[in-house]
């Protein structure tokens, strides 16, 4: 009996394995949807409240994604074309002419950088090619997980209060502990996705805005991956607008140094020591980078929700354990209290009466 448990259990896992990650998701979006499906359930019925959440939480992840990535890569394209050209010579060349008395001096006479990009320039393109050739055959893939995690944000959000009882039950804690850990998992996800996505995305924004006033080109592709950059703790926004502020200087241009170096310290790098500290709370920020990291490392992208929320997890765990193995004062007292018998408070008539 237990070999069979054991096999059916390990089968479970196989299946279950492959639609992991899209699952995740469905579990992030479910959690990060549960306040709207709450209103909607109670308003109309559950079934049609989780479908409305479903949709707008799809519309929400999809419209923007499609939105962004049609925009980037019609600014990829010509950007591909002019590396295989022979455009952009006056920038590279005025790049090599600042470069050559430092190269001077560590003895690279002979290096120049545009005599090095037209060897290796078809090379590096062909690598760029790759990736981009590689996501398109992956299309017909990603659309069948995104069904699955429609499907599953879906009956999650409607059957998905029926696990309560069953987890509250079997987790090993006491009642109270089982719902505040559940009660973190709600508060840090949505904490976390208001502190690093919706953070990444007002900075990645206007990085982007500020870049399309200053006439840099690919300005829309660079604000998509200051997106990416500023949901990476301690790289984040410096790593893309420092380059290009520098650039201009190299150029020349001063003044659209300044507004790139000046608008990235005192703006958009404020956004995220402001409002990610204020919407996350008081996690080290050594703590937040690990767990960003790690979880990505580990689960792929949805760990950049999910790392943190386990971290969150794992300190009530830890809270919980400390709190067994050295209650406090109150809580020993009141245990006292409760093993000393009562006395009973009336007189021994016997003895009064002898």
């Amino acid at each position: 009996m237990i070999t069979a448990t054991v096999a059916l259990v390990l089968l479970a896992l196989a299946m279950v394995t492959p639609f992991l990650a899209p699952m995740l998701w469905a579990a992030v979006l479910s959690i990060l949807m549960l306040p709207m499906y709450r209103i909607w359930a109670k308003r109309w019925s559950p079934t049609f409240g989780a479908a409305l959440a479903t949709i707008v939480a799809s519309l929400l992840v999809c419209l923007p994604l499609l939105l962004i990535a049609s925009l980037a890569i019609r600014q990829v394209s010509p950007a591909l074309r002019s590396i295989e050209g022979t455009g952009g010579w006056e920038t590279v060349e005025m790049i090599d002419k600042s470069l050559q008395p430092a190269l001077q001096k560590v003895g690279m006479h002979d290096f120049h950088l545009r005599g090095w990009w037209e060897e290796n320039g078809a090379e590096l393109t062909q690598n760029l090619r790759a990736p981009v050739t590689k996501f398109a055959k992956s299309i017909g893939n990603s659309l069948f997980m995104a069904v699955v995690l429609i499907l599953s944000m879906f009956f999650m959000l409607r059957d998905g209060n029926q696990l309560r009882e069953p987890f509250l039950r079997y987790c090993g804690l006491e009642r109270e502990w089982g719902e505040r850990i559940l009660t973190t998992i709600e508060k840090t996800t949505h904490s976390v996705f208001r502190g690093s996505v919706l953070v990444a995305v007002i900075q990645g924004t206007m990085m982007g805005v500020m870049f399309a006033l200053l006439g840099v080109p690919n300005s829309i592709l660079l604000g998509v991956v200051a997106v990416l950059m500023c949901m990476i703790p301690i790289l984040g926004a410096p790593v893309l607008y420092v380059p290009v502020g520098l650039l201009f200087l190299v150029q020349g241009n001063l003044v659209s140094a300044g507004i790139v170096l000046g608008v990235g310290v005192l703006f958009i790098s404020q956004v995220d020591n402001v409002l990610k500290s204020f919407l996350i709370g008081n996690q080290h920020p050594l703590v937040i980078f690990i767990s960003v990291l790690g979880g990505v490392a580990v689960m792929g992208s949805v760990g950049l929700i999910l790392g943190p929320v386990s971290m969150a997890v794992l300190a009530e765990l830890y809270q919980h354990i400390d709190q067994k193995l050295n209650p406090p004062a109150t809580q020993i007292e009141e245990e006292v209290t409760e093993a000393t018998p009562t006395q009973d408070p009336r007189p021994n008539t016997k003895d009064s009466s002898s």
